[in-house]
């Protein structure tokens, strides 16, 4: 695993905080009866969705920080910190340089694959 930094860590931090704060409310409430009106339902999901917060961002987080650990082992990058972009942000998720200069582009996808990748070629290509 690549070196993180300490903004790395703290994003990672408030994720795991975020995840432990869903996770107490599950186990401390029960789920409402199947016949329960809609208005508990809602009230039940708005909360989970509140704790959770933005999990679509912090799951493209933890993809940066996936192609980060990628592109350290493939390449000689420059130090960079894939906490300094916002996430949400519009662009490109990674524009970083090798150590020779070289320029490193990218974009997250939240997407599953779903048939793994038929050549070697194409499996790059993911990445």
């Amino acid at each position: 695993m690549t070196d993180r930094t300490a903004k790395e860590d703290a994003y990672i931090a408030r994720i795991r905080d975020k995840i432990g704060a869903l996770r107490c409310m599950l186990n401390e409430r029960s789920l409402p009866d199947d016949n329960a009106v809609p208005m508990v339902w809602h009230t039940y999901l708005a909360e989970m969705k509140k704790l959770s917060g933005h999990a679509n961002n912090d799951q493209t987080f933890v993809a940066g920080l996936m192609a980060k650990e990628y592109l350290y082992g493939r390449f000689s990058m420059c130090h960079y910190d894939a906490a300094l972009k916002p996430m949400g942000a519009t662009g490109l998720d990674i524009d970083e340089r090798t150590l020779d200069g070289q320029r490193v582009v990218g974009r997250s996808r939240r997407q599953r694959l779903i048939k793994p990748a038929k050549s070697r070629q194409t499996s790059e290509s993911i990445f």
